[in-house]
């Protein structure tokens, strides 16, 4: 249970008397520490150090990191009875004092869940049609996360298109710290309804999100490698090579971003090849399972850790979009194989992943009929 708060805290002097503790939150600044903010409040050496030594089995205070927050409650004589770490939006380490010693506790805030709807149309971009929705980048990203497998919104994105949803959000003392799952998501085409409905059973492992027939919205690969661009170059067995001036195939596709935007890997798979390959510039080579391999070339640089024989999972950051090799501009070169034969990734599809099981079906068509009720007639927000 979480400590009252210390704007409540009463301390007792040594004559009995109440003595209402001051209250100050600052920022942990960087190249400081809790031994300077205690040496600061009056604290010798000796007793830091016996503060930092009953804070260890709990918390190593060494690991607090710079732009934490922190509040101190002190004395009218500065001196200092207790302080409290936000170690992040829901956790906190306090230190108090009592009695001939220090005692400390982690704790997480009590929360609470709200449900926030919202809804738009595609005027220009998709990002823009959020923003004149109130929401916050998070909030479209996480909504074009669930349809990924379905959609590809470097390229599939027009104006009129429509979309909503309903997001968990989480409160911590009356304030926002955090979004929980989508419950319930729609994205309609001029020609096509996707929905999406957010089902767990944990007794029988089942989370994530399905289409109304139980079908999981996951695919064995992303249809995309970026989460936002757009495609420059389709698969084409006869091209005009820009920098060669010869028409030869181009067995893949070409997406244009800025240099330094992430290149996601679309599925599971291991790293069979990772450098620089002559034209193609920095390349990814990763195998697949079922006889699936992916390049990503022209690459400015590579995630941090990424090596032959690493092991990535679906929508992990492999590197990031550059113009190395033969390339007239910063874009991503994907190719995409079965069985060592060129495949254009913009037409193959993939079955879903999972689905839910037969006998759970009564169940789920329960739930989806529940957030349709609650949620599914969401309204939109005039543009």
């Amino acid at each position: 249970e979480a400590p009252v708060t210390a704007a409540e805290e009463l301390e007792q002097t040594s004559n009995d008397k109440p003595v209402e503790l001051i209250e100050k939150t600052s920022l942990f600044e960087r190249n400081s520490s809790v031994y300077n903010i205690l040496l600061a409040s009056g604290h010798s050496p000796i007793e830091i150090a016996e503060i930092v030594k009953a804070a260890k089995p709990i918390y190593d205070l060494s690991k607090i990191q710079a732009g934490t927050k922190y509040t101190t409650y002190t004395t009218s004589e500065k001196v200092l009875k207790k302080i409290i770490f936000h170690i992040s939006n829901i956790q906190r380490l306090a230190l108090t004092q009592k009695p001939g010693k220090w005692e400390t506790e982690f704790y997480r805030l009590p929360t609470t869940t709200k449900y926030m709807n919202y809804s738009g149309e595609v005027s220009g971009t998709l990002w823009e049609s959020s923003e004149r929705a109130g929401m916050v980048p998070y909030l479209i990203t996480a909504l074009a996360e669930v349809f990924s497998w379905e959609i590809d919104f470097s390229r599939e994105i027009r104006n009129g298109d429509r979309w909503n949803f309903t997001v968990e959000e989480i409160l911590a003392e009356g304030k926002h710290v955090g979004w929980g799952k989508i419950l319930y998501a729609q994205y309609t085409t001029s020609d096509r309804l996707h929905q999406a409905y957010y089902y767990k059973n944990s007794d029988r492992e089942i989370d994530g999100h399905f289409n109304r027939e139980g079908q999981s919205m996951r695919r064995a690969f992303l249809k995309s490698p970026m989460k936002f661009g757009r495609v420059t170059s389709r698969f084409s067995l006869r091209r005009y090579h820009p920098i060669r001036k010869v028409y030869r195939p181009h067995l893949g596709v070409d997406y244009g971003a800025p240099r330094g935007t992430p290149v996601r890997t679309i599925g599971d798979g291991r790293i069979v090849q990772i450098g620089r390959r002559g034209g193609a510039g920095k390349m990814i080579t990763i195998k697949h399972p079922g006889g699936y391999k992916t390049r990503y070339l022209h690459l400015n640089g590579y995630k941090r850790g990424m090596k032959r024989g690493k092991r990535v999972k679906q929508g992990q950051v492999i590197g990031y979009v550059g113009t190395t090799g033969l390339s007239t501009g910063p874009h991503l070169h994907f190719e995409l194989f079965k069985n060592g034969r060129y495949k254009d990734p913009l037409k193959i599809k993939m079955p879903p992943s999972s689905s839910i099981p037969k006998d759970e079906m009564v169940s789920f068509k329960k739930h989806v009929m529940n957030l349709e009720q609650s949620y599914g007639q969401t309204k939109s927000i005039p543009l």
